[in-house]
């Protein structure tokens, strides 16, 4: 009963130790997804990008091809973002812009969550954690591409921050999911998944780190040399 209790008490305490990022990365999402429909609905987005995703994730939840018409080629004529799929059942409860600037700020806001796991393992302080997180929230890049109509990188920032978590503390099924997301993202996101496969192989596990660089350099060419001219 007593080790029972003793680890009812750890877990209690665990959990209150993460509420104060907690707060932050919902106080991010809340505060830019407001801010980012108000800048939309007051015409001060740039349309271009907005207006191709938006169009193409449409087309998509509703079964047409998309070719968008904003940009006159299909919607993975011009990067392999395929992650722009799981957006689709979206769409079918939600079908506005609104959708997707809500998305967008929520990943974003998560992202400081792996950074703020990785610091609190490896600091072993949860004040310095989550100072950490905050930086990443408070990060003008991160703020001004909020702000900058929608874009599926946004799923790139907190694929490499679950990457980074997963390489350093050698989680191999959160690595492979994190890089898979990555490298549905854009087929150029090889650049940033390649070096972290060099520093694994260096660093963790050579035969892991090498196939993981192999595959994001393949998965490039073969996006550029025949998935993009296909569609």
């Amino acid at each position: 009963g007593g080790i029972v209790t003793f680890a009812s008490v750890e877990n209690r305490n665990r959990l209150v130790s993460r509420i104060p990022i907690a707060v932050f990365v919902v106080f991010y999402a809340t505060h830019f997804s407001l801010i980012s429909i108000s800048f939309y609905r007051n015409y001060d987005t740039a349309p271009f990008d907005l207006g191709v995703f938006d169009q193409g994730i449409w087309l998509l939840s509703r079964f047409h091809d998309p070719f968008v018409t904003v940009m006159g080629r299909n919607l993975f004529g011009d990067h392999t973002s395929f992650i722009l799929l799981a957006l689709v059942p979206v769409y079918w409860v939600w079908p506005h812009v609104d959708a997707l600037l809500v998305i967008q700020s929520c990943v974003l806001a998560c992202s400081a969550i792996p950074i703020y796991e990785l610091a609190r393992r490896r600091l072993g302080s949860n004040t310095l954690a989550t100072a950490l997180g905050v930086v990443l929230l408070l990060n003008p890049a991160l703020e001004h591409g909020n702000l900058e109509a929608f874009h599926p990188e946004c799923f790139l920032v907190l694929a490499l921050a679950v990457g980074l978590y997963a390489a350093v503390e050698w989680n191999r099924p959160l690595l492979v999911l994190a890089v898979v997301v990555a490298l549905l993202v854009k087929e150029d996101i090889a650049l940033y998944i390649a070096p972290l496969g060099i520093w694994i192989a260096l660093r963790r596990d050579r035969r892991w780190g090498l196939a993981i660089a192999a595959t994001a350099i393949s998965y490039c060419v073969i996006a550029y040399e025949v998935v993009i001219p296909a569609f």
